[in-house]
């Protein structure tokens, strides 16, 4: 069963995008990385959708590497420390940034870039459609990039429409006297 993420911790929340959506999204880089390189060289009828689709990826995956590692080091444990202060009564730690909605503002910008670059690959293959004559490596490598597609677009929509205006609201409500 999954948990309410509307009413379970931030702690919680952001422990569970990082195991299953940033680990997935990691195993994933990698792997069709190297998959795309592999079916690019081997497919000379898709090449040139191939070879788009292995320059949109790595470009994503240079994006992602960097947004992921912002989000783990820095703003989830500022989301967890402000949850912390809230639950304790204490004032949110204060951080260069001010706000925790100044990083939030950013990841968000982030996320939009990824999802232009997803675009972009879904339409140079059709929505990650295998074309009709595609081998059986072409065809597990269109699955697998619908499965991240749709991994990335869940994780993105926890942080974007949960996480984020929980963790602004929560930093409010700490700030606020007694």
């Amino acid at each position: 069963m999954t948990p309410d993420w509307n009413q379970a911790s931030l702690a919680e929340l952001t422990a569970h995008i990082v195991a299953v959506h940033h680990s997935f999204c990691r195993e994933q880089m990698a792997r069709l990385a190297a998959e795309l390189v592999s079916a690019a060289a081997e497919n000379t009828r898709q090449a040139a959708t191939l070879a788009g689709l292995k320059t949109g990826f790595q470009r994503l995956s240079r994006e992602l590497t960097g947004h992921l590692s912002k989000e783990e080091t820095v703003l989830f444990p500022l989301i967890e420390r402000i949850e912390t202060a809230r639950r304790n009564g204490t004032p949110p730690p204060a951080s260069s940034f001010g706000s925790v909605a100044n990083p939030i503002r950013m990841m968000i910008l982030e996320h939009g870039e990824a999802e232009r670059a997803l675009e972009q690959m879904r339409a140079a293959s059709h929505g990650f459609q295998a074309p009709e004559d595609a081998g059986p490596r072409v065809q597990e490598l269109c699955r697998a990039l619908q499965a991240f597609d749709a991994d990335l677009a869940c994780h993105v929509e926890l942080e974007d429409k949960i996480l984020f205006p929980r963790a602004v609201a929560m930093e409010r409500e700490a700030a606020r006297p007694g």
